[in-house]
């Protein structure tokens, strides 16, 4: 993500990275640019992780069904989105 920002002139802080769930793919969507696929969510984090989670280190998979299949990390909610909008906060920011 952080080679997309710089693609882009941008500061990873400034992108607000999206994901659509029907084609598992981040996708950058704001004033400037259209949407654009980025890259399959499963390999990217996958790759960037090294195949391991971030806190056990435990082997990961991106193959559905596997013992190991990738899980999700604890979230914000987009919810709190709007609450938080006129702070103009990127709650997807890592």
């Amino acid at each position: 993500m952080v080679e997309t920002a710089w693609n882009l002139n941008l500061s990873p802080k400034l992108l607000e990275i999206k994901y659509d769930e029907d084609k598992s793919f981040f996708f950058l969507e704001n004033d400037f640019i259209r949407r654009t696929d980025i890259t399959s969510i499963r390999d990217s984090l996958n790759g960037y992780q090294k195949g391991k989670y971030f806190y056990s280190f435990q082997y990961i998979s991106v193959v559905s069904g596997s013992f190991n299949l990738c899980q999700v990390a604890p979230f914000i909610p987009h919810l709190n989105k709007s609450v938080r909008n006129h702070f103009r906060a990127n709650i997807n920011d890592v």
